[in-house]
């Protein structure tokens, strides 16, 4: 009988720990109300490629703007810059990169910190799940892929970097079903618990993002994956503003240490 209810302690104690890191996930329709900030990220991304500016990236995507950055809670228009070292393993070798800040331009860091962060900021105090500090460390990658690899489980920035973010946002920024530039794949699944964890498939959630939808979660209770991107068109364009932010520490790279 003992035993019989210490077991049924555990399932409900996993039950109970299963669904705290569910809520702690959520799907935000229209992230961006203003047309015209979404039709400028994606100018400035066509500009960027143009110039080949960008830098290659994990399984075979672009990136096109990497910042890191030190941002008020309460005040998200006040950012400055953070100098760090940039690595990114490309075909299992570590490169440093330079890329692109968005402090080159003035159009996207005003909708990082006038539109993108307040809100991100807004929803997580909105759903309690934390208390956010007076200033936070955060990351800004915006990537473009026309094909892409798929991407084992993992918890951002990456296992070549020291530790995790606290909470991240993922911001889809095409239309998988567009005439000229769609895709099939890209397939984005979160379970709860640390990548090598096993997790029954039952908890694992598949989301396919839409244009303007922004997936907002706790980072370090999480560990997501994406399917491979395969290119439909020509023209496939497959375009991802991701945002990390960290409490405590800056992440820095392993080989660092």
């Amino acid at each position: 009988m003992i035993n019989k209810i210490i077991v049924t302690s555990l399932v409900l104690s996993s039950f109970i720990l299963n669904n705290a890191m569910q809520q702690q996930l959520t799907i935000i329709h229209s992230f961006l109300t203003n047309s015209a900030s979404l039709i400028a990220l994606k100018k400035r991304m066509d500009k960027i490629e143009k110039q080949n500016l960008g830098y290659p990236d994990y399984s075979k995507r672009t990136g096109l703007i990497w910042t890191d950055f030190f941002v008020e809670t309460k005040h998200p228009e006040i950012v400055r810059e953070y100098n760090t070292v940039k690595l990114i393993e490309v075909s299992g070798i570590l490169k440093r990169h330079t890329p692109e800040s968005m402090f080159s331009y003035p159009e996207i860091q005003s909708i990082v910190s006038k539109e993108i962060l307040p809100k991100m900021f807004q929803v997580i105090e909105a759903k309690k799940w934390t208390i956010l500090p007076y200033e936070v460390f955060a990351q800004l990658f915006i990537q473009r892929c026309h094909t892409s690899e798929p991407m084992d489980w993992h918890q951002d920035p990456g296992e070549d970097y020291t530790i995790m973010a606290d909470y991240s946002l993922l911001l889809m920024l095409s239309n998988q079903n567009d005439p000229e530039c769609g895709w099939s794949g890209g397939e984005f699944k979160i379970k709860p618990g640390l990548p090598t964890e096993v997790c029954l498939e039952e908890n694992i959630q598949t989301i396919i993002p839409q244009y303007n939808q922004a997936i907002l979660f706790n980072n370090k209770l999480h560990s997501h994956a994406v399917t491979a991107v395969v290119a439909q068109l020509l023209k496939t364009k497959r375009d991802l503003l991701v945002v990390p932010i960290y409490f405590d520490k800056i992440p820095k790279p392993v080989q660092e240490q």
